[in-house]
């Protein structure tokens, strides 16, 4: 497990499609994926704050960190 944005986020490889996956339990649908575990927790990193910012604009409440 991996701490990014004081979000708990999982990492795995897929060898079918050749690349790292990388998401956040907390926020469903929210992931990052890469050719190394770096490029895919950055892209995780991005999507969090995409998906924070659609939260506020939304009005929605952000769900806890864990």
């Amino acid at each position: 497990m991996w701490l990014i944005r004081g979000y708990l986020a999982s990492l795995e490889w897929t060898p079918r499609e050749g690349r790292y996956t990388a998401t956040v339990p907390a926020l469903p649908g929210c992931s990052g994926r890469g050719e190394s575990r770096a490029e895919a927790l950055r892209e995780l990193s991005r999507a969090i704050d995409r998906h924070r910012a659609a939260a506020r604009s939304a009005a929605h409440r952000e769900p806890e960190k864990r």
